[in-house]
């Protein structure tokens, strides 16, 4: 039968699909939805090869937000601190804004950062970019773990 679909099969032998999973059962052959096939074991990895690289840009995006998050903190302006990291004025203020979003989510601080971006004390920053750094740290400890440890 190898991998193929149960209609594929049924059409090769000839013979009603019903016929081909009560003698599937009666061999304790799984049921062609449980097997799993070459084609989506490969799909799974790819998946979970996807799911960690978007994890290490998360958290190389979140790094960059808590640099510039800092030095809003400091008294610089996105233009100054986006001509000294080599990026564009409104890619420092979307990864500032991007860097907000996560660090207001409950898990972090709270409601501690104000809604209005423009009026965030400098203190309630730096508390937020050690968080977040500290968020980042953690996972990418998780995912050292996961790859040497949980095999």
């Amino acid at each position: 039968m190898g991998t193929d679909s149960l209609a594929k099969v049924s059409v090769r032998l000839n013979r009603p699909t019903s016929q081909i999973q009560k003698r599937m059962k009666e061999l304790g052959i799984a049921h062609f939805a449980q097997r799993g096939t070459p084609r989506s074991s490969v799909r799974l990895q790819a998946e979970e090869a996807q799911k960690e690289r978007n994890k290490i840009r998360f958290i190389q995006r979140m790094r960059k937000g808590a640099v510039i998050a800092e030095g809003v903190a400091n008294g610089y302006t996105y233009t100054a601190l986006a001509k000294e990291l080599g990026i564009s004025p409104t890619a420092a203020r979307n990864q500032f804004f991007v860097f907000l979003r996560v660090a207001m989510l409950p898990s972090m601080l709270g409601e501690e950062i104000p809604r209005d971006f423009k009026n965030i004390p400098s203190h309630v920053l730096k508390k937020a970019v050690c968080c977040v750094e500290n968020y980042c740290l953690n996972l990418e400890k998780e995912e050292v773990r996961k790859k040497y440890f949980d095999k």
